[in-house]
């Protein structure tokens, strides 16, 4: 067999196997939030970033075909005793027809762009599930006004019962002032080509990337 037909079935069964994960290899990112721990991770089947803050600590990990890569956080550099902090940089107010006028040729760029960010909204809508779970712990000090802040919160749970993405629970304490609280919530995007697609065509619109040129300028 030539050596330019190997390369050629080669790269089109690399590019099959590109469009097989995009299309059907979902895009996950969960966040777990506490009263004193927060765990967020994005994860892409085979890929994946995970970020832990706990107390002071922050740890951020890379995952890679089951193993794991720790990532360098960027530190702040600490101010140095006795030195003179530096005055924020005046920005230079602009007139206010100038500034109108950014404004109206935004809404211009945005109206013709609208059928691709329309087709790219109903695509991320069409493909992203959220979920959210809040849990509370409470307590004010007072049973009646426990009681009654319990009543207002299962009003509202009921309110949103209709919504399958979100569930609220909450437990009263009646013994002394207590507030405590967990969540958890995970966005979804079943098909990340779907969304990719649209994102793409819309990038690619001249007046998109003389708003993006101008902003790096």
């Amino acid at each position: 067999m030539p050596v330019l037909l190997t390369l050629a079935i080669i790269v089109v069964v690399l590019v099959i196997l590109i469009l097989l994960y995009l299309t059907f290899v979902p895009l996950v990112a969960t966040v777990r939030a506490g009263a004193c721990e927060t765990v967020a991770e994005l994860a892409w089947g085979l890929v994946g970033l995970h970020l832990r803050l706990e107390g002071g600590c922050q740890r951020l990990e890379l995952r890679l075909l089951g193993l794991r890569f720790r990532l360098p956080l960027p530190k702040r550099a600490a101010p140095t005793a006795g030195a003179p902090a530096e005055a924020p940089d005046e920005v230079p107010s602009q007139p206010a027809t100038e500034t109108l006028g950014r404004v109206l040729e935004t809404i211009g760029l945005v109206l013709r762009a609208w059928p691709d960010l329309q087709r790219l909204i109903v695509a991320t809508l069409r493909e992203t599930r959220i979920r959210l779970r809040l849990d509370l712990v409470f307590g004010t000090g007072d049973a009646a006004t426990t009681g009654e802040t319990f009543g207002a919160l299962m009003a509202l749970r009921g309110v949103l019962a209709a919504q399958p993405w979100f569930a609220l629970n909450a437990t009263p304490v009646f013994n002394g002032p207590v507030f405590g609280w967990d969540a958890d919530g995970e966005i979804r995007v079943r098909s990340p080509i779907r969304v990719m697609l649209p994102a793409l065509r819309l990038f690619l619109r001249p007046e998109i990337r003389a708003i993006v040129r101008e902003a790096r300028a």
